[in-house]
């Protein structure tokens, strides 16, 4: 549904994944929907319960060790912290899920490009592509479990 822009049916099919999952104690899929939950909340300008649903998909992701939901919550966290203000650090986290994502051999899927697209935009426009490029530049040499780390202290207002 949220390929097709279609965010306030999908949010809650999302609550009812998100709460299936809890109850099968299946911890993946509850980190997924997390972040897709996050993601939706983004799209609706409701930022306090998209850090609220990335600080618990954040947390969870180091519990596990699960590197490809982590980069994801990076990823989505990036877009939050373009639309609170900080273009720079947006990129970087950008940068960072992008080295991860190729390390792991994986691609951004559909559904999440869409909703990056626009927030990438706009970071862009603000910085201008120089110190867009840069920003993005500096992300990609930081470890996953930095950037990770960096997102949740973020998160948590201390980054």
């Amino acid at each position: 549904m949220r390929l097709e822009g279609k965010n306030a049916e999908a949010r809650p099919l999302y609550e009812e994944s998100l709460a299936l999952a809890r109850e099968a104690g299946d911890v993946d899929s509850v980190s997924i929907q997390l972040v897709n939950l996050a993601s939706v909340a983004i799209d609706a300008s409701d930022s306090a319960s998209a850090r609220r649903l990335l600080q618990e998909g954040a947390r969870t992701a180091e519990r596990i060790a699960g590197k490809y939901i982590g980069t994801a919550t990076v990823t989505v966290v990036g877009a939050l912290v373009g639309i609170e203000g900080d273009p720079s650090r947006a990129a970087r986290f950008w940068g960072a899920a992008e080295d991860a994502r190729e390390r792991m051999g994986v691609a951004l899927d559909l559904t999440d490009a869409m909703f990056l697209e626009p927030h990438v935009r706009r970071v862009r426009a603000e910085l201008g592509e120089e110190a867009f490029a840069e920003a993005s530049r500096q992300g990609r040499a930081v470890p996953y479990e930095a950037a990770l780390a960096e997102a949740r202290a973020w998160l948590e207002g201390r980054g």
